[in-house]
Order: structure tokens, then sequence, then C-alpha cells
């Protein structure tokens, strides 16, 4: 019998039993021989059993869970900015603070922009192409970056020059843009697989 068989019930029985009458000193020549081949087998089935138990916990890891995969694609990105671009685009002409609407004009501008390449990526074979998809990832992070940048230092002067929620609204949903628009594409990023040689 091959030492890389399975291990079954039967010979984890005889393997037990042959190890007690080891221990009591009463093993013959053949058994010694079959508890040296139960051993082997024995260990032969843990190191595969390990293996197995490693090689589906990696492919686990790199599929990574369903909803996962569904939030962190193009598609979803460009569900996203979809939407922030109607929601924008509804609340362009609301009356704020002028500092207010031209944040808020910014970040227009970055979902008319972006829109462009997130639907190539999304709808198009230039999702193949590893290096357009990596400068598209990277320039997200980048203006998600710097419009929350913007944000930050926006917040104190509206905070002390107006009462009105509007603009705090404003710049809540703003916020929450620049969220989306670097916490996606950087785990993207991490999860970009490198492009085989």
């Amino acid at each position: 019998m091959s030492v890389t068989a399975d291990f079954t019930r039967e010979d984890e029985y005889q393997l037990e039993a042959l190890r007690a009458s080891k221990d009591c000193g009463d093993l013959s020549q053949s058994e010694r021989e079959t508890l040296d081949r139960l051993e082997r087998k024995y260990d032969a089935f843990i190191k595969k059993s390990l293996h197995n138990m490693k090689s589906m916990g990696s492919e686990r890891l790199k599929r990574g869970p369903w909803l996962l995969r569904v939030l962190l694609s193009w598609p979803f990105l460009w569900v996203s900015l979809s939407l922030f671009f109607f929601v924008f685009l509804l609340v362009i002409n609301a009356q704020v603070m002028p500092v207010t609407h031209t944040v808020l004009r910014w970040h227009f501008a970055s979902t008319v922009l972006l829109l462009f390449p997130a639907t190539l990526l999304a709808f198009t074979r230039f999702s193949s192409w590893r290096s357009f998809e990596l400068i598209a990832l990277l320039s997200f992070v980048v203006v998600g970056g710097v419009l929350g940048l913007v944000v930050l230092l926006t917040v104190p002067y509206i905070w002390h020059q107006t009462d009105q929620l509007q603009d705090v609204r404003i710049l809540i949903m703003n916020v929450l843009y620049d969220i989306v628009l670097v916490l996606i594409p950087a785990l993207m990023l991490a999860r970009l697989e490198p492009k085989a040689s």
C-alpha cells in the first residue's frame, strides 16, 4: 500500500493498537514494520491535509468574499460616481455661501472628469490594459485626497460664517464623495494582481 494513500479509520485504529503494544514491548518484527509504515502514512496524510488547508485559505484570501469583489469593482465605482453626479447636479444651484458653491462645483467637475475612465474600465476592454487601470486608480485616489483636503480646510471657515444647515449638508455630501473616491480605488489598487509576464 502506498505511503501517500489516504489514512483511513482502520489505519488509525491499527496505529493506536500498535503504539500501545510498542509501549508494552510486545511487537514482532512484522508488527514493527507495519507500525513504521503506518507512521509514515500518517505523517504524509497530515502534511497533505495541512497543504490542502493552506491552499484553500490562500485561494479564499485571493478571491475574497463575493460582496467584497462586487464592491471593489469598476462597475460599482461607476455606479457610485453616477449617483454622486446626479446628486451634485440637483444641488449645484443651491443657495449657499460662495466658498461652499465653489467646492461643490469642483466636486461636480471631478465626477464629470472621472466618469469617463470609469466608464471605459467598467464596460469596455480597457479593463485589460493594466497600465491604464493603474493610472486611473491612482488618479482617483489623488483627486479624492486633494478634494478631501480642500473640504477640511473649508469646514472651519463655513462653521464660523454661517448658520445655514444647507452648507453643512453639502460639505458632508462632499466628504462622503471624497471617502468613496479614495477608499474604493485604494482597496482596488491593493488587490490589483501583477500582470503575468
